[in-house]
């Protein structure tokens, strides 16, 4: 009888500290959550207040831009004729560049999306021929079709 007494006290202690471990466990991953929750909410407001700063000086980007082009507009007002007149023409110019260039890229687009369609095709051809070749020869293997 003291055996089993004795089994049963050892099992006994076993549970109960089992229980306490378990529990134990609970709580460090309860503070584990609870200090990573912490800092997911510093971290996003330290991240909005990065995207307030990016947008201030997006906008002092901006403003400067445009005093920098009303003093230049200022100062095109007084320039020569002659002067107006070859400004115009760069424009011009740069203008005609700018079309060619759209056309040149619209045209290296549409041959490239050709050419990758048609290298598509010869692989899908090359595919297709090699897979009725496999077939011709396990039909005639087996004498079908």
């Amino acid at each position: 009888m003291s055996i089993i007494s004795l089994i049963s006290q050892i099992l006994e202690a076993i549970a109960t500290n089992l229980v306490l471990l378990a529990i134990l466990i609970a709580v460090l991953i309860i503070i584990v959550a609870i200090g990573r929750t912490i800092t997911k909410v510093k971290t996003s407001g330290t991240a909005v207040k990065m995207a307030e700063i990016g947008l201030d000086s997006k906008k002092l980007e901006m403003v400067s831009k445009r005093a920098y082009l009303e003093g230049l507009k200022n100062a095109s007002m007084v320039l020569t004729d002659s002067e107006r007149k070859r400004i115009e023409s760069i424009r011009s110019d740069n203008a005609v560049l700018s079309r060619k260039t759209l056309a040149t890229m619209n045209e290296v687009e549409e041959r490239t999306n050709r050419l990758e369609r048609g290298t598509d095709l010869g692989r899908l051809s090359r595919t297709l021929d090699k897979i009725k070749r496999y077939e011709s020869a396990m039909f005639k293997n087996i004498g079908g079709r």
